[in-house]
């Protein structure tokens, strides 16, 4: 399945969720639309979610998105270690560098591609890690129903369970 078929399944899936939850007043439609920062955190969620599980095939664009924002980081760094000779700024190129090389090595072509990316455990992480960044509950859901989306139309929500009952053998 390409990015735009997942991108609209997983756009599709976030209305349905959503307008479901506001159903059910898990939450205010009105308080959520009177800030637009946590409108566009959640769309964002969405998008990235959505696509983010094939970042581990090389030609996906997850790939080349998250390489272009490694790069710019990068870049970033080195500017603001070269204006500030900030040590800490070297160290963060240098990370960004390593996490480049870390997904050249890891990414790869074909279906060997659904791996680790393409698990129950990755989607959790990922959503925990979007919570603890943003502090917002709706920005993860929304990252969550996009993620577990993307799982199913790849026909991967109940093989992705084997993360959890054999890891040794996953990583193998």
């Amino acid at each position: 399945m390409n990015y735009k078929a997942h991108l609209l399944i997983g756009l599709s899936a976030n209305a349905l969720a959503f307008a479901l939850a506001a159903g059910l007043h898990l939450f205010s439609l009105n308080a959520v639309a009177a800030n637009p920062v946590l409108v566009a955190g959640i769309i964002l969620a969405a998008v990235v979610f959505s696509i983010l599980p094939d970042i581990d095939s090389s030609k996906s664009v997850a790939s080349w998105i998250f390489r272009l924002v490694l790069f710019a980081a990068t870049a970033f760094f080195a500017v603001d270690y070269y204006l500030t000779k900030n040590v800490f700024s070297l160290y963060k190129a240098a990370g960004t560098i390593f996490l480049f090389a870390l997904h050249f090595a890891y990414a790869q072509d074909g279906k060997m591609h659904r791996r680790f990316p393409h698990s129950l455990a990755f989607g959790a992480l990922a959503c925990l890690a979007v919570f603890i960044l943003t502090g917002s509950k709706l920005a993860a859901l929304a990252g969550c129903v996009a993620f577990l989306s993307h799982l199913a139309a790849d026909g991967r929500i109940f093989s992705s369970l084997k993360f959890f009952s054999k890891p040794r053998k996953f990583f193998d």
